[in-house]
């Protein structure tokens, strides 16, 4: 009879090998006949991606969320999402202890170039032509305007922005400088601010502006990214 079981049980593993292979095989020839039917299409193929990847995904509510904190298991909604915010906002400040922080070692650049970027005012026509390639089906960005709008609009709008642009080329201002002065005049200063910094913490500006100067961004161009 234990014969018998061990046969069995052989049996058994052996068709569930073959089993467990043939659906793999099947899965990335499903897979593969999925992408291939895109025909490079980048939305559909990231359709299918996303879809995959909501498919192999277990939902996870916070309660099933457990951190191990110093060898202490957390699992306080309110204690781990405290955690997670000192970790990231602390994070960036060890890694940065670790990175280059000297503008003059440079060693390793090319030889700067000679020439230098001009940044020319730019005209109506430009900026039309910048708002009729804008994707009416894109979604708004951070201003919330609709691309639609503003190429319905683009005739109002392309004056006020050449106005605008061409102030930045030409004077590369400062925007804390045109705060403090509207300020101490008594006037309203507002603007609209996106956080971008956590996509460049790690970046030192001294460095990065230095190296950009070295290929050819000087004067107004380097003062306008130094500004902003």
């Amino acid at each position: 009879m234990e014969k018998n079981n061990t046969y069995i049980k052989v049996q058994f593993n052996l068709l569930n090998n073959q089993v467990t292979s043939l659906k793999r095989l099947l899965v990335s020839k499903h897979t593969t006949t999925r992408f291939v039917e895109c025909h490079g299409d980048s939305k559909l193929i990231w359709q299918n991606i996303n879809n995959m990847l909501v498919k192999n995904c277990r939902v996870k509510t916070l309660d099933d969320i457990v951190v191990n904190m110093d060898g202490i298991l957390v699992s306080n909604q309110q204690e781990v999402a405290n955690i997670f915010c000192n970790y990231f906002s602390n994070i960036v400040a060890t890694l940065t202890d670790n990175c280059q922080t000297n503008p003059g070692n440079n060693h390793h650049l090319n030889t700067p170039e000679t020439a230098s970027i001009f940044l020319s005012p730019v005209n109506e026509e430009e900026i039309i032509i910048a708002i009729n390639r804008l994707k009416s089906k894109k979604s708004p960005g951070h201003d919330l305007i609709h691309p639609k709008v503003i190429k319905e609009c683009q005739k109002l709008v392309s004056k006020p922005l050449v106005d605008i642009i061409n102030v930045m080329l030409t004077n590369a201002i400062s925007l804390v400088s045109e705060i403090i002065n509207a300020l101490d005049q008594n006037k309203q200063a507002r603007d609209i601010f996106v956080d971008l910094r956590k996509a460049f913490d790690l970046v030192n500006h001294e460095i990065l502006l230095s190296k950009l100067e070295r290929y050819s961004i000087r004067d107004t161009a380097l003062n306008l990214l130094k500004s902003y």
